[in-house]
């Protein structure tokens, strides 16, 4: 073997070193940052935090306590101290934030969460529930078996005695769960269920941010549970063009 082919077999081997090196270090890294975080993205999750407070409640004055890294759903919380305040035993309240992505937003805001009208969403998802049902069941060739919307009102919002109607403005946009008898239901039947849903709320004018259907089976043990189990699942937003890869298939 000559000096140069020597060399060329040397500088190979380091570059298969340095390489498998680096692969090694950016998997670590990854999983730890799937488990724990990371500094930077804590500390931008907390000024997001901090510049969210500001712009949603001026005039309040807060203090963000240090926030920590929660795997499950990829998010950072924080405990917000509201100075001025006294709850329970004469302690600030206290309230939980989290927030999410990787240019950080608040997803979740237990100041507004602890003030949600909950007698009137309750009673106002209640009869949009019944009223959608009623008109999506017509066209659709699956059994409904819930409709489920999720909505929020913060108090003060409406007045108390506010009867649902589909020309209501809220703050997000309300959200649908939809649940299906899977008897006899395919790949194809949903994805038509979906597309005749999506069609008809858009027609109706319906506001809304997004729809979760799910078909399930209600038979063998599941059989009295009202919730069954999942066979088929999709998701979409008004402007989701459905296509078959959309549907998810479970527990065939």
């Amino acid at each position: 073997m000559s000096v140069i082919q020597g060399k060329r077999k040397r500088s190979k081997k380091k570059l298969v070193y340095w390489t498998l090196l680096v692969v090694l270090v950016l998997a670590v890294g990854f999983v730890h940052n799937a488990f724990n975080g990371n500094p930077v993205s804590k500390w931008l999750g907390g000024r997001e935090v901090g510049r969210y407070l500001a712009e949603t409640y001026p005039g309040r004055e807060f203090r963000v306590k240090d926030g920590f890294y929660n795997f499950k759903d990829s998010g950072y919380a924080y405990q917000v101290v509201e100075i001025g305040t006294s709850g329970e035993k004469g302690k600030a309240m206290e309230y939980d934030f989290t927030v999410r992505g990787a240019m950080p937003r608040v997803v979740s805001d237990g100041i507004r969460y602890a003030n949600l009208d909950t007698e009137l969403i309750e009673r106002l998802a209640k009869e949009a529930g019944v009223e959608l049902k009623g008109l999506l069941q017509p066209a659709l060739p699956l059994e409904i078996k819930m409709v489920d919307p999720q909505l929020e009102v913060v108090k003060g919002e409406l007045p108390p005695e506010t009867k649902w109607e589909k020309g209501l403005v809220l703050d997000p946009l309300m959200s649908l769960y939809v649940l299906l008898n899977a008897e006899g239901a395919t790949p194809q039947t949903m994805l038509e269920a979906a597309g005749e849903i999506q069609r008809t709320l858009n027609q109706e004018g319906y506001r809304y941010s997004r729809v979760m259907l799910n078909a399930n089976g209600f038979d063998g043990k599941d059989a009295k549970d009202e919730h069954g189990y999942v066979k088929y699942a999709v998701a979409f937003e008004p402007d989701t063009k459905l296509a078959a890869k959309d549907v998810e298939t479970y527990n065939q």
